[in-house]
């Protein structure tokens, strides 16, 4: 997927998706603080407690890049066919979204914790402009968690310069004018030249599409047998990666750990489990891999909300 060779008709002041008065504050939530830095550059800083689990958003269409400063849980993008998919939402993850149309999501944090991120979002028309500069996106992306048509992602260990930028712009906050406001401006440009440059040039953590591609593999392998036993040094063997490379591919690749990847991918079968073939909670924690079932059941609960004891009643 190009960035794009497309646009609004007319100018980006023109475009009423992309004027800087055609956003209200509302959209990114009560303590969130947004700022219009030129036409078609907008820059957010979400800074609040989560009272509800659920948080929900959107994003007009062209490239936003978040980068997660402190907090926990997941970003769940809708498709345009109603699907959905997951991204990393924790400090110290960065995600970059393309997205040709507007795009809604929620982000799932725990009650009560803090989430602190730094958006910066660029439109189509602006991306426009960058002509020839723009990066190409798709499946084979190193970054790549999601292509769909019409919208890609991707997500990253967060680089310690895109860090310390958006560190001093939370830090900053978006009020004033004159001075502070310049300093704003010169942050978020810092801010998204730094994003399109690693989705240009992303970090080498594997030297070869080969890599990239026993990575693939690797998650699958923990997608289709969640319950078995896995260890890095197994699952390095089977694709044939050592450690250092699995681990830190993770990272880079799909923004997530081994041992993350393959929590989350028990816990989907586990709510299949209690959905479709009504089993017991202690036969599901078994079968996805949980000797403790009080274990297995925090984490079932952290993940959706719920003990799986809930589920198979409410089910």
């Amino acid at each position: 997927m190009p960035i794009p060779r497309e646009s609004c008709a007319g100018s980006c002041e023109a475009c009423p998706a992309h004027s800087p008065t055609s956003r209200r504050q509302s959209e990114y939530g009560s303590n969130s603080r947004f700022v219009a830095i030129h036409p078609g550059l907008q820059l957010a800083v979400w800074d609040q407690l989560a009272s509800d689990p659920v948080v929900e958003f959107s994003r007009e269409p062209g490239l936003s890049l978040t980068v997660v400063l402190d907090g926990a849980g997941q970003e769940r993008l809708r498709h345009r066919d109603g699907a959905g998919s997951s991204l990393p939402c924790k400090s110290g993850t960065t995600t970059l979204r393309f997205a040709r149309r507007e795009l809604a999501g929620r982000w799932h944090i725990s009650p009560g914790a803090r989430l602190l991120a730094v958006e910066v979002l660029l439109s189509l028309c602006f991306l426009d402009r960058l002509g020839d500069e723009a990066p190409s996106l798709g499946s084979c992306h190193p970054l790549c968690c999601l292509d769909v048509p019409e919208l890609w992602a991707g997500a990253m260990p967060t680089p310690e310069t895109m860090g310390s930028i958006a560190t001093q712009i939370a830090l900053r906050g978006t009020a004033g004018g004159g001075e502070e406001l310049l300093l704003l401006a010169y942050g978020a440009l810092e801010l998204a030249t730094a994003g399109l440059s690693a989705l240009r040039r992303p970090p080498d953590i594997c030297c070869c599409d080969r890599d990239h591609a026993r990575l693939r593999e690797a998650r699958r392998m923990l997608d289709s047998c969640p319950g078995h036993a896995w260890c890095i040094r197994e699952l390095a063997r089977k694709v044939g990666l050592n450690e250092r490379k699995l681990k830190s591919g993770f990272r880079a690749q799909f923004g997530t750990t081994v041992n993350e990847c393959l929590t989350r991918a028990r816990l989907r079968m586990a709510h299949q489990l209690l959905l479709e073939n009504r089993a017991a909670v202690g036969e599901v924690s078994r079968r996805v891999g949980y000797a403790n079932p009080r274990h297995f059941t925090q984490l079932f609960r952290d993940r959706y909300g719920v003990n799986p004891s809930v589920l198979l009643r409410q089910g």
